[in-house]
């Protein structure tokens, strides 16, 4: 029975030793990174310095360091999937939208600052140029907000103007170099300049345009603007010496395919469009000059970019595909695909390593910074 009693105390003391361990470690777990998918959609963001590029995973941000060739996750996580982002100028605060829900993040930090609940689902974050005002648009109207500073205080965020329309609102949305004006498109086919501070100024200018309007932009120090419409027609408008909006000119893609996204770099007068088909299109303005015209992938594109530079194209499709190209070498930066849904998993036994198996067939390598290999090994998808 002594005996029978030491085993039982000596067989209690290492459980209750080993449930303090394992308390301990669950006390200890901290958010590492985040791997098998690198994009669930929404818009791709260069960073200021284009070393960068961020783009939303679910309900978190990823962060691509394409100088280093390896990657990061920010620490928080937004209410619900992600469907739009913005970065200040000088790339320090990060506003992520979705489910009625924004929040601020300082990239200094990476935490939280504030939150806030507009007035409806928000489609586009735009920062104005000189970083002082964030331009939300939504189904029937436009919210001003004053930029909150980068530390928390008691109700950081206002509605400071509010632009009410009758019709849907695009999300594209431009402002003017002095911050004063936002440029905006509806779904009519009808782009507006209204004041961002000023309610009596709301209908500046309207400009009719063909069929629903997928960029607007503001050009040659507001003396210009570009309109393109999902039927591929660019037309261009010139501001007068009195003041009013006169018709330039009007170019179409010969591409048959209509077009999805389309941004236009300032700095290169560089206009990129994407079709349906998964072809991009690069032209040079303002002669609207075909540059370079290659598909990149086979499904749909949500997200695209271009670096300060002009010399990098980022895209981001709804299969998960996320890709830098250089069009000018025509060589890619940065190539990648998440699983469409990942079956099996296993570490390496010293644990730098995750070897992953998906529904796409395809098994992938990954180690602590998110470099990765992938090679196909099956047609049909990897269970374990």
């Amino acid at each position: 029975d002594v005996y029978k009693r030491q085993i039982n105390a000596e067989y209690g003391a290492e459980l209750l030793n080993q449930v303090r361990q394992c308390r301990a470690m669950k006390a200890n777990f901290k958010f590492y990174n985040l791997c098998g998918r690198v994009y669930g959609g929404g818009p791709v963001l260069f960073t200021p310095d284009g070393n960068s590029l961020l783009t939303a995973v679910g309900n978190r941000v990823c962060v691509f360091d394409l100088q280093k060739n390896v990657s990061r996750t920010l620490d928080f996580q937004h209410r619900s999937n992600i469907s739009d982002m913005a970065l200040s100028p000088d790339g320090n605060l990060l506003v992520v939208s979705g489910d009625n829900l924004l929040t601020f993040v300082s990239m200094l930090k990476g935490v939280v600052i504030s939150a806030f609940s507009p007035f409806g689902r928000v489609f586009t974050v735009k920062f104005s140029p000189d970083g002082a005002y964030i331009c939300l648009s939504m189904r029937n109207a436009l919210d001003i907000l004053k930029t909150p500073p980068l530390k928390r205080q008691y109700r950081p965020v206002s509605v400071r103007t509010r632009i009410n329309r009758y019709a849907d609102v695009t999300p594209s949305v431009d402002w003017s170099l002095d911050s004063q004006y936002v440029l905006y498109g509806g779904r009519e086919g009808v782009c507006y300049i209204s004041s961002a501070h000023d309610l009596d100024q709301q209908d500046i200018a309207m400009f009719s345009g063909g069929s629903s309007v997928i960029m607007c932009t503001f050009v040659n120090k507001d003396q210009t603007v570009y309109i393109l419409d999902e039927d591929c027609v660019l037309t261009i408008y010139d501001r007068s010496e009195e003041g009013t909006w006169e018709f330039r000119n009007k170019f179409r893609s010969e591409h048959s395919a209509h077009a999805l996204v389309a941004k236009y770099h300032h700095r290169s007068n560089l206009l990129l469009m994407v079709h349906r088909d998964g072809v991009f299109s690069l032209y040079e303005m303002p002669d609207f000059r075909l540059i370079q015209q290659l598909k990149v992938t086979n499904s749909r594109v949500q997200g695209i970019g271009l670096s300060p530079s002009g010399d990098w194209l980022a895209f981001g499709s709804i299969s998960g595909q996320l890709l830098v190209w250089e069009w000018q070498s025509e060589r890619y930066i940065l190539k990648q695909q998440g699983h469409i849904t990942i079956r099996s998993l296993s570490y390496s036994p010293e644990g730098l390593y995750i070897a992953t198996g998906g529904s796409d067939g395809k098994i992938k390598l990954w180690n602590l910074s998110l470099i990765h290999i992938s090679e196909p090994t099956r047609q049909a998808e990897i269970s374990y």
